[in-house]
């Protein structure tokens, strides 16, 4: 996958977010120079600021504050995507998914989506917030195997939580697996709909962390 491919597949995620009704916010993404070429979401840098320490619900509003998202789901879940290629090959990437810590009822104007019984079961909902992020480095002195895995999965805000993951993921992959996992209702399953595609990355997994629970990205 390219830059320009990432770049094409993320705009048409976010467009199908918005045309079923489960965004109501989002940004196209933007290409970014520093060295790599990063395709990313506007505000980006409040993500570092905002990873330092804080309490969730700081976080999250840092995050929704500074629109520093791809895309806000109907129940305030934010969606974060951002990669960066050296030259062709992926050099980074980071996807994000953080629950809203106030349980918010779709904006301030709720009225709509709730007369809409599809979106009843998402908005009713009782969870608690938790975040979900898989990142990606193909830095060699970063990656330490079992410990630090190239292509990882973090679960909630814990430092240390880094489930080998078997690839890097493309936009597709990760939305689907968004979908699938927190937006399947009895009458609806919006994965269905996203736009399809066959790009793959290669395998990062080691053999060391294939041996143990891991994530398998499909091929």
């Amino acid at each position: 996958m390219t830059p320009r491919a990432a770049h094409n597949q993320i705009k048409r995620i976010l467009v199908y977010l918005a045309e079923v009704g489960l965004s109501d916010d989002q940004q196209n993404p933007i290409y970014r120079h520093s060295g790599l070429t990063e395709i990313t979401f506007e505000n980006a840098r409040f993500v570092s600021q905002a990873m330092k320490g804080l309490p969730y619900a700081d976080v999250y509003d840092v995050f929704l504050r500074n629109r520093a998202f791809s895309a806000k789901l109907l129940d305030g879940a934010l969606v974060q995507m951002a990669y960066a290629f050296d030259g062709r090959d992926l050099a980074k990437h980071r996807l994000a998914f953080f629950a809203s810590p106030h349980l918010m009822r779709f904006d301030e104007d709720p009225v709509p989506y709730f007369n809409d019984d599809r979106y009843v079961e998402i908005l009713e909902r009782e969870v608690d917030p938790i975040s979900i992020r898989f990142d990606y480095d193909y830095s060699d002195s970063k990656h330490k195997e079992l410990s630090h895995p190239k292509s990882h999965l973090t679960i909630g805000g814990y430092e240390h939580c880094r489930v080998p993951v078997s690839s890097p993921l493309t936009p597709f992959v990760f939305v689907d697996f968004l979908l699938r996992s927190f937006y399947r209702t009895a009458t609806d399953d919006f994965a269905t709909g996203l736009p399809r595609t066959k790009a793959v990355f290669p395998r990062s997994i080691t053999t060391k962390e294939g041996a143990v629970i891991h994530v398998a990205v499909p091929r």
